[in-house]
């Protein structure tokens, strides 16, 4: 039995408002269970650098000051929007940037070696602020660049490294607010990395992340963690098409032209007190 630890949340009853589930696998439950071993380690996060894509509650991160990316499987529509906040609630109006629909682009195919799912577009000027949301986003950690991510090489092996996974994955009571946990990258094929990394619904789209560089390597999309085995499952950033697409994305009308590429912080193996995952009538598949 998986054991679950409680860690008290404030949240607001607007952190429900919007959420409409993803199967990122085919069967009745989707992805049946995410969690790697009998407990879920996950801990609070408050990363600025990713936010929540509503309606459809996936994660979304930047990698520019206007460019993100997110899961092919999490569906962008005339109404989505990103939520730049690490709680669950909505985030205020100055903090949610509109999906530039023209831009977007989804790719969700099978192929010989599991699945590639990758999706990429840009964000609109904040129209409050007239700020784009990486420039916003860097003016709350205070170094350049510090609002986006950095892109790096996929490892060749998965011996000394591990994967963090940051995001909005659901806890107690079907509440989404930003958390993260580390765990070992245990295989690597031609388009997917796979790893003990803790999820749940509302993570697909996310950042994996190089713990050992800090590097995003890849785009949280399925889980098939148990108490026993199993894996969690991220597209490669070099899947097909993805690093031209991005390339495309940052050198037409965009505001920096070219990312300003800057190592984000060393992210720390989480310690504090774990997270509680309350009971739901079927298992919620990782976003």
């Amino acid at each position: 039995m998986k054991t679950h630890h409680l860690l008290k949340v404030p949240l607001l009853a607007s952190a429900l408002n919007n959420y409409a589930p993803v199967y990122a696998q085919g069967g009745e439950d989707g992805v049946a269970e995410t969690i790697c071993g009998p407990t879920d380690d996950r801990v609070l996060s408050f990363d600025v650098r990713q936010g929540r894509l509503q309606p459809i509650g996936c994660t979304a991160w930047l990698i520019s000051e206007n460019v993100f990316l997110t899961a092919g499987h999490c569906a962008a529509g005339q109404d989505s929007r990103v939520h730049f906040t690490s709680g669950a609630e909505d985030a205020p109006l100055e903090d949610q940037y509109a999906v530039d629909l023209p831009s977007y682009k989804s790719v969700l195919v099978p192929a010989e070696e599991g699945l590639i799912d990758w999706a990429a577009g840009r964000l609109r000027r904040n129209p409050l602020t007239g700020k784009w949301p990486g420039a916003a986003q860097t003016q709350k950690c205070g170094a350049q660049g510090c609002g986006w991510y950095s892109l790096g090489p996929v490892p060749s092996q998965v011996s000394e490294n591990d994967i963090t996974i940051i995001g909005y994955g659901e806890i107690e009571g079907r509440v989404f607010p930003q958390t993260i946990h580390t765990g070992p990258l245990v295989n690597i094929n031609k388009y997917e990395l796979h790893y003990r990394t803790d999820s749940t619904g509302g993570n697909s789209g996310g950042p994996v992340l190089h713990f050992q560089t800090g590097n995003a390597i890849g785009i949280h999309s399925s889980g098939g963690c148990t108490e026993t085995g199993g894996r969690n499952v991220g597209t490669r950033i070099d899947a097909p098409g993805l690093m031209e697409y991005i390339s495309v994305l940052i050198n037409t009308s965009s505001p920096t032209g070219k990312p300003t590429i800057s190592k984000p912080p060393t992210t720390a193996k989480p310690t504090s007190k774990r997270l509680t995952r309350g009971p739901t009538d079927k298992p919620t598949p990782t976003m």
